[in-house]
């Protein structure tokens, strides 16, 4: 019965505390390294991925059967999440821009119009 739940909630901290510490920490020593796709990128879906799991387990061990259609959307957001992510940081696709933070979009164009110039 633990497991499932400190899969929630080391999850949920997971792939909260990376959403918020990728868009306060501006201009950090990570930007532009692999190290900085895997926090902007990766560790957030598979935080939320854990905790889904970690519900979805709950449930089992409960010894009841999750609804039916209530995980299907996040199932599928955080696999499609996740998916995106892959392809951008393991194939070197170009940044989602949505998916990063201001101080990042900034920054990115900043260096192409110097690069430009």
């Amino acid at each position: 019965m633990t497991v499932p739940i400190l899969m929630i909630l080391g999850g949920l901290a997971l792939g909260i505390f990376f959403l918020w510490y990728t868009r306060v920490k501006v201009d950090a020593w990570w930007y532009g390294t692999f190290t900085g796709d895997l926090y902007v990128y990766l560790v957030p879906p598979v935080g939320f991925a854990a905790a889904t799991a970690g519900v979805i387990n709950l449930f089992q061990e409960i010894g009841s059967e999750p609804p039916q259609g209530i995980f299907a959307v996040p199932v599928l957001v955080v696999l499609a999440w996740f998916m995106l992510s892959v392809l951008t940081v393991l194939l070197g696709l170009p940044k989602i821009p949505f998916l990063l933070p201001r101080w990042m979009r900034e920054r990115r164009r900043e260096e192409k119009r110097l690069a430009r110039e």
